[in-house]
């Protein structure tokens, strides 16, 4: 139907998701980098719409890509600080699937406006 999906999603973002307290400070300071990069991206992506902003949208949208790739990075780089028995944090699990939500609609907007 050639229809983006919207760049935000209803309700809370995945990044204001609490962290359980037992969370390990090095996980938990990877997880905030990536958080810090996903609010960036936002930023970003928000500016890229193509019906909005003809001119300057293409180089939104690749901040924006580059920012949720760094973003996907920390996470999974949190999601490997977990031992292979441990149950990762849904809060970790949902950071990661969103971001790559987002990146599926960067790459989307950038074929699609060309």
């Amino acid at each position: 139907d050639g229809k983006e999906d919207p760049p935000t999603s209803p309700g809370k973002p995945a990044t204001e998701e609490s962290l359980p307290e037992a969370t390990p400070d090095g996980i938990r300071k990877t997880i905030l980098r990536g958080d810090e990069y996903y609010r960036e991206a936002m930023k970003h992506l928000l500016r890229s719409d193509p019906s909005k902003s003809q001119e300057s949208w293409g180089e939104e949208n690749r901040k924006a890509l580059d920012l949720f790739r760094k973003a996907a990075g920390a996470y999974a780089e949190a999601q490997e600080g977990y031992e292979r028995t441990a149950n990762i944090p849904s809060a970790l699990l949902d950071r990661f699937r969103e971001t790559q939500i987002r990146i599926s609609l960067c790459r989307k907007r950038s074929v699609s406006g060309r």
